[in-house]
């Protein structure tokens, strides 16, 4: 009975060792890269947008408002024009409100005066209170204060970490770069390699 399950198990553990094999020889060849990663200087390098796309999943879109082509939108605790970061904005955007010559950006309680050309020009903190509906109700035209919308998937394209190799290499090295898939295969490679230690175990029996 042994003898008749031996060529059996012989051949699941050749199988195994090859898929093993490829996936050892990619461990290989990106932790060499990762260990000369200074001489290669793939820490100073970027990423193509292309490949950065995968880590466009660990930023939340944001929500601003679109005045005369521009986005005015909080992001990092920053109020952006666009693609410009011009002035500090904690907690969160509330509220953007266009003006006659000025635009008007409720960060939290605080509000902000600004220029069309992203200048600021007064900041008033402590506006009545904690809650965002105590501050828009003693705002100049409180019912103009529109609800914000998701800003334009360009805008969210343009806040996309810039990535090194270095990075890149690392993330596809360890599986991270793909997620919950990547883990999985990770797994999967363990599994097989429990399985030809075992395989190859049960063939050196006598």
């Amino acid at each position: 009975m042994k003898q008749m399950m031996r060529p059996g198990i012989r051949q699941v553990h050749r199988r195994l060792g090859k898929l093993v094999a490829v996936f050892f020889i990619f461990l290989a060849c990106t932790g060499g890269l990762l260990n000369h990663s200074p001489a290669l200087k793939l820490d100073q390098v970027h990423i193509p947008s292309f490949l950065a796309g995968a880590y466009m999943d660990d930023i939340a879109v944001p929500a601003g408002k679109e005045i005369n082509g521009t986005w005015v939108y909080g992001l990092g605790g920053k109020l952006w024009f666009d693609e410009k970061p011009v002035a500090e904005c904690y907690p969160a955007l509330a509220g953007v409100l266009p003006g006659d010559g000025e635009i008007h950006a409720l960060c939290g309680t605080t509000l902000l005066v600004l220029t069309q050309d992203a200048r600021l020009v007064e900041e008033q903190p402590g506006w009545l209170g904690s809650s965002s509906a105590d501050v828009f109700g003693a705002l100049p035209d409180p019912a103009r204060w529109s609800a914000l919308v998701p800003i334009d998937t360009r805008l969210v394209q343009a806040h996309v970490p810039m990535v090194t190799w270095e990075k890149f290499i690392l993330d596809i090295h360890s599986g991270a770069y793909f997620g919950g898939l990547g883990v999985f295969f990770l797994d999967m490679v363990a599994l097989f390699v429990i399985v030809m230690a075992v395989s190859g175990l049960i063939m050196t029996r006598r």
